[in-house]
């Protein structure tokens, strides 16, 4: 069986369509989506996310991760794009996404989960619940 073939079965109606206007929208980045298009905010130079990032590098797989609900809006990817066929992947998941986050000030940077947090902010969600890592100054 083509893999096409269970994707749509997978797919609701809604989803279908929310997936076929991301597609008309970003035709030169096919497969990829860029993260501006979906996210509230862009992603910060690469600089400051490594810088933000060696912080909690030690500690994922932890329990330096708490669990929290996050507001979408507060949310910055570090990636420029997602995968299209990927957040097909993830559609199952739901608001608990498990994705990993460091929270800086007040906002939260995505380690790990931007598919799933991507999913989400697209179906409407208003929060996220993620395992989060609060960088404190030392």
């Amino acid at each position: 069986m083509k893999l096409s073939k269970i994707y749509n079965d997978l797919l609701t109606e809604g989803d279908k369509k929310l997936l076929l206007q991301l597609k008309n929208q970003n035709r030169s980045t096919l497969p990829k989506v860029r993260s501006n298009k979906i996210f509230f905010h862009n992603p910060p130079s690469v600089e400051y996310y490594h810088n933000v990032g060696k912080e909690a590098q030690p500690y994922i797989g932890t329990d330096a991760f708490k669990k929290e609900e996050v507001d979408v809006k507060m949310i910055i990817p570090t990636q420029l794009n997602v995968n299209v066929h990927n957040l097909k992947d993830v559609k199952k998941r739901g608001n608990n996404t498990k994705a990993e986050l460091i929270k800086d000030q007040q906002f939260y940077y995505i380690l790990d989960g931007h598919h799933r947090i991507a999913m989400e902010i697209l179906r409407g969600s208003e929060t996220v619940i993620a395992k989060v890592y609060t960088n404190t100054p030392s």
